[in-house]
């Protein structure tokens, strides 16, 4: 059948990956196509990524973040790449200017909360090393 597509926001952002907040989290280990506006960026980045942490609606423990899911890139166009890591470069200067991140630290400077489409389709989407 055709993807589920799944409207949600991010809560941070890094070069490697994103947490996304959404109410009914995909499963540990579900790829996924996500598609989202780099920090400062102009256009849309599209990515392969997988679920590598999951947290449910109401769950008491771990970290007080919403529900949803952390998700890592396993596969990104080189321009998409480009896009990503030139916004959070300029997120992360940002930080340091504003004294909410050390020079030295690799965290995200600040919750990059934006509009992000997450497409789930598994079936579609290969492994990394089928390529």
């Amino acid at each position: 059948g055709a993807p589920e597509t799944i409207w949600a926001y991010s809560y941070n952002i890094n070069r490697t990956g994103l947490y996304v907040r959404t109410l009914v989290p995909p499963p540990m280990g579900t790829l996924l196509h996500v598609r989202f506006r780099p920090p400062h960026g102009e256009g849309l980045v599209a990515a392969d990524a997988q679920v590598m942490w999951r947290k449910e609606l109401g769950a008491t423990q771990g970290p007080m973040y919403p529900a949803g899911v952390g998700v890592q890139f396993v596969r990104l166009s080189f321009a998409d790449e480009a896009a990503l890591g030139a916004g959070y470069d300029r997120l992360l200067h940002e930080g340091e200017l504003s004294g909410t991140v050390r020079p030295t630290s690799t965290a995200p400077a600040r919750e990059q909360r934006q509009t992000v489409r997450v497409t789930i389709d598994p079936g579609e989407i290969k492994e990394k090393d089928e390529e």
